[in-house]
C-alpha cells in the first residue's frame, strides 16, 4: 500500500513537472508596443520650377533630372527601447530585464494578427491561389495599392527574392528563406551595408494580409536621413489618382 502511495505521487511530480517544462518552452510571440507616438511626418518639398529664356530661332538641347513623390509607399523610421518580462496573466510583473538595445522585429499590418496560430510565413508572391483558402497574389496586392506592372515603385521591384537577409523567428517559425521577399532602406541616401535596415515581407493566412516586418538594429546604422535609428520601414499605400484616404497599420514588436 505504502509502495502505490509512492507510484502515485511520482506520477503526479510527473506529470506537473511535464506541464512545468512545456510552459517553460512555450515561444514567445509578438505583441502590441506598450507605447507608440509619432514624433514627427513630413513629405517631400516641391521644387520651384526653374525659368529658361526663350528666343525665336534658337534650339536649345536640355538635360533635365526630376524627380517625384511614390504613390505607393508610406516610410517609418523611429528608435525603440524595450523590456523581456515574466508576467503573470494580469500582467503583474515579476521580473524585467531591460534592454537599452533591443533586438527583435517590428511588425506592421492592415489587420489584428493572431500570432498564436502559426498562420505567418514567408509571403511568396511566385505562388497562385490555387488550392488556397485565403492567399493574394502579387497582381491582386498591387492592384489594390493602385500600380500597373509597369510602375517602377511596384512590390516586386522594391521587394525582390532570393536576395540574403539575417535569419529571425516569427514566434516558432523560423525566417531563414530566400523565398521571403525583401529590401533594404537606404542609409544616407543609398545602401551602404547588406546588414543595415532590413525588411522582409510575411504573409498571414489566417488575416489574408501582407505583413511589413522590419529587422532591428542593435548598433545604429547612420540612417537617410544623416541621424541613427533603430529602424526604418516600408508599408504599401495607395495614393494614385488623388487618394488621400489612410489606412491604420497595427504595429507590433517582437523582442529577444
Amino acid at each position: 500500500m505504502e509502495c502505490r502511495k509512492h507510484v502515485v505521487t511520482l506520477l503526479i511530480l510527473g506529470l506537473w513537472l511535464s506541464l512545468c517544462v512545456a510552459i517553460a518552452y512555450a515561444e514567445a510571440t509578438p505583441e502590441g508596443p506598450t507605447t507608440l507616438t509619432i514624433e514627427s511626418t513630413s513629405r517631400r518639398t516641391p521644387v520651384d520650377a526653374p525659368t529658361i529664356p526663350a528666343l525665336a530661332g534658337n534650339v536649345t538641347q536640355l538635360t533635365i533630372d526630376g524627380q517625384s513623390v511614390t504613390q505607393t509607399w508610406q516610410g517609418y523610421y523611429g528608435n525603440i527601447t524595450g523590456t523581456i518580462t515574466l508576467d503573470d496573466a494580469s500582467n503583474h510583473t515579476m521580473y524585467d530585464w531591460t534592454q537599452a538595445s533591443p533586438k527583435g522585429e517590428i511588425y506592421a499590418a492592415t489587420s489584428t494578427l493572431d500570432w498564436t496560430a502559426s498562420n505567418v510565413k514567408c509571403w511568396d508572391y511566385t505562388m497562385s491561389d490555387a488550392g488556397q483558402s485565403a492567399f493574394v497574389m502579387l497582381t491582386e496586392y498591387e492592384t489594390a495599392l493602385g500600380l500597373i506592372a509597369a510602375d517602377i515603385d511596384g512590390v516586386d521591384e522594391t521587394f525582390k527574392q532570393n536576395t540574403a537577409y539575417d535569419d529571425f523567428y516569427v514566434g516558432a517559425y523560423h525566417v531563414n528563406d530566400v523565398t521571403c521577399p525583401s529590401t533594404q532602406i537606404y542609409t544616407q541616401n543609398a545602401v551602404k551595408n547588406a546588414n543595415d535596415y532590413q525588411e522582409v515581407l510575411l504573409y498571414d493566412n489566417t488575416s489574408n494580409v501582407v505583413v511589413y516586418t522590419s529587422i532591428i538594429e542593435q548598433v545604429e546604422p547612420t540612417g537617410f536621413n544623416d541621424q541613427p535609428w533603430d529602424f526604418e520601414m516600408l508599408v504599401g499605400e495607395n495614393g494614385h489618382l488623388g487618394n488621400t484616404a489612410t489606412t491604420p497599420y497595427y504595429f507590433y514588436v517582437e523582442l529577444s
